[in-house]
């Protein structure tokens, strides 16, 4: 299973929602998860040269539809866990040992340029708060503010 996901040379989604998830902390919302996957694709643009994922914004931030079922693989596959609140209306997402390590895998196929620039990035987010983030996610990539989806 680990093979599977690093067998090729590049970053796949599941790369991709890994190494976010396991960016900013073990657990994880999915929000979060949506939003540092967002700001982990904007900074490695160049080396992935075909978006992962196409995002949509609002003034909440950026949303994207894949995501959620690309968890529920990682999940099958026991790469993520999951855990719901009390009443059942909210999530969270838990980065595994397996996971953790096929994300090690994914950052070694990048250039130390880019891990470097990931390893900053998770440095200036790692506390944000959700508003935080959106504000963040705003002002670093002025396009967003002009094509909200309504």
């Amino acid at each position: 299973m680990e093979e599977e996901l690093i067998e090729s040379k590049t970053i796949t989604k599941e790369d991709l929602i890994l190494i976010a998830s396991s960016l900013k902390s073990f657990s994880n919302s999915y929000t979060d998860i949506v939003q540092v996957t967002f700001l982990i694709s904007k900074t490695l643009e160049k080396f992935l040269q075909n978006p992962l994922f196409i995002f949509i914004h609002d003034p909440w931030g950026p949303h994207c539809k894949d995501i959620f079922n690309t968890l529920k693989e990682l999940e099958k596959q026991k790469l993520i866990t999951t855990t719901e609140d009390c009443y059942g209306l909210s999530k969270t997402f838990h980065i595994t040992k397996l996971g953790y390590s096929i994300a090690l895998k994914g950052k070694n196929l990048m250039s130390r340029y880019d891990k470097n620039s990931i390893k900053k990035l998770s440095s200036i987010i790692n506390d944000f708060t959700y508003l935080e983030m959106i504000a963040y996610i705003k002002r670093n990539f002025s396009e967003i503010e002009n094509n909200y989806q309504n």
